[in-house]
């Protein structure tokens, strides 16, 4: 081994590992923003259906103002939503299980 080579016994040098695991973390943290990104961007919400109608696209904010409205009408939805809301807003067994017995089949 000459000096100033360090190295584990696979081969592989902890600056490798170093670099490969900060890489890894990073693309993982930049997926995790451009989905929350795009989950907040696009969510059917009276705010975003304000955004789409002032870049004068009437077609895109009708469309998130019907999925909103149909939403707060259906009744599988609402007690969807509260089923949820006991849950601190978290997604749940209880949930999955209610949406599979009530919701509609595909």
């Amino acid at each position: 081994m000459q000096a100033g080579n360090i190295s584990s016994s696979r081969g592989l040098s902890f600056p490798v590992v170093l670099i490969s695991g900060i890489t890894a973390a990073f693309f993982i943290l930049i997926s995790f923003f451009v989905i929350r990104h795009i989950n907040t961007r696009w969510s059917p919400t009276a705010k975003n259906a304000q955004e789409l109608i002032s870049k004068k696209k009437y077609a895109e904010a009708l469309a998130v103002i019907e999925k909103a409205e149909k939403g707060r009408e259906d009744p599988i939805f609402t007690n969807l939503h509260k089923i949820v809301k006991q849950h601190d807003g978290l997604w749940n067994a209880e949930a999955e299980e209610y949406l599979l017995e009530n919701g509609p089949r595909i």
